[in-house]
């Protein structure tokens, strides 16, 4: 765990390298004790990501973005919370790529997920169709 919340720190203070360094090491010792599958695997996965996308390493964000998505669904379920928070982060690293279908896509599932677990008027939900928004102006679509 220490190497999880160092590399957390690392991350929010932009040390991204630090920050890779360190949660690479906890993914291998959770790797090594409690197996692909497990929910902390994904949790660490889905910090990767964020550092990831905050170094403009897309492409390797988006993989362990969908492989936090992955072990979510198969241990929570497609409508848990967390699958819901990891889509939408996946839909803005699709939507800097310009990958605008498939971001849209995370989005829709996002907001899905989100509406479920939260309701209409909780702040993830804001977050997810101000993200959709941006998306939309982006594509020149300003109906939506």
């Amino acid at each position: 765990e220490v190497c999880v919340v160092a590399g957390w720190a690392m991350c929010e203070n932009s040390d991204l390298a630090e920050a890779m360094s360190h949660l690479g090491r906890a993914l291998e010792i959770k790797l090594k004790y409690l197996g692909r599958a497990h929910p902390e695997v994904g949790r660490i996965l889905n910090l990767m990501g964020i550092c990831c996308e905050r170094s403009g390493d897309f492409e390797q964000g988006l993989q362990c973005f969908q492989q936090a998505i992955d072990i979510r669904k198969q241990k929570f379920g497609d409508q848990h919370e967390d699958v819901g928070r990891t889509l939408n982060k996946m839909g803005r690293i699709l939507r800097k790529t310009r990958e605008r279908p498939r971001a849209l896509e995370c989005y829709e599932e996002a907001l899905e997920i989100g509406r479920k677990a939260f309701g209409e008027k909780h702040p993830e939900v804001g977050t997810v169709l101000h993200n959709m928004g941006d998306l939309f102006r982006d594509m020149g679509d300003k109906e939506r």
